[in-house]
C-alpha cells in the first residue's frame, strides 16, 4: 500500500471516529504514524477548521493554543534534526546488522556505506527508499546524510592508511563492494537478482 493510500485510510478512520467521539490526538496519530506527521497534522488541523469542530468542542482559545503547541512539539520530536546517517539509525533503533537485513544488504557493504568508502553515485536509487522506509524519512534525506558522511569520513580513512595513490582504493563503487563481500560469495544468485541490472547479471 502507498502511502498516498496509507494516509486516505487513516484520514477515512478518523474521520469515523472524531464522529462518534472516539477520534484520537493529534499527538497520539504521530505516535503511531511518525512517518506521515506532516501530513495527519496538515488534515487534522484542515479538518478541525473545515468541519468546525473547535466550535462543537467548545474548545477556549487557550486550549486550542495549547493544543497546537502539543502538535508542535510531536512534530518536532518526529522530524528531530540529525547530522549523520549513523545519528538517524540510532534514532531509529536499528542496529547495522538488523538494518542491513531489512535492506537486504551484507553488513559489510552497509557499514562502508556509512563510513563513506562507496561511491554514492553507484548506489542504486532503491537502496536510498529501502533506507527511508526502514528509519521513517524521505530517500533524499538518507542520501544527503550519507553524502556528509562521504565527505567527512573518508580522509580520516585516507589518513589512516596513507593517501591513496587511486581513487579507487580511497572508496568503490556499490558493485565491487558487494562482490567483495562474503555474504555475497554465499548468497551470490540472491543478491545478483535483487542489486544487479539483467545486463549485470550475465
Amino acid at each position: 500500500m502507498s502511502n498516498e493510500d496509507r494516509l486516505r485510510e487513516i484520514e477515512m478512520k478518523y474521520m469515523e471516529r472524531f464522529e462518534r467521539g472516539e477520534a484520537p490526538t493529534l499527538e497520539e496519530l504521530i505516535e503511531y504514524y511518525p512517518d506521515l506527521s506532516e501530513e495527519l497534522t496538515e488534515f487534522v488541523l484542515d479538518f478541525i477548521a473545515l468541519e468546525k469542530a473547535a466550535e462543537r468542542t467548545e474548545l477556549s482559545e487557550d486550549e486550542v493554543a495549547d493544543a497546537v503547541a502539543v502538535q508542535e512539539r510531536a512534530v518536532e520530536k518526529a522530524f528531530k534534526p540529525v547530522s549523520s546517517f549513523q545519528e538517524l539509525r540510532a534514532m531509529a533503533g536499528k542496529s547495522l546488522g538488523a538494518l542491513a537485513k531489512i535492506v537486504h544488504l551484507p553488513m559489510s557493504v552497509l557499514d562502508g556505506l556509512e563510513r563513506g568508502m562507496i561511491v554514492l553515485d553507484s548506489v542504486p536509487a532503491k537502496l536510498f527508499e529501502r533506507l527511508g522506509r526502514a528509519v521513517g524519512r524521505a530517500p533524499a534525506e538518507v542520501r544527503a546524510l550519507l553524502q556528509t558522511g562521504n565527505r567527512r569520513l573518508r580522509p580520516v580513512h585516507w589518513r589512516a592508511e596513507a593517501m591513496p595513490k587511486r581513487r579507487k582504493r580511497g572508496a568503490v563503487s556499490f558493485e565491487e563492494a558487494l562482490r567483495a563481500s562474503k555474504e555475497f560469495r554465499a548468497s551470490e544468485e540472491e543478491y545478483r537478482r535483487d542489486w544487479f541490472s539483467e545486463a549485470e547479471q550475465e
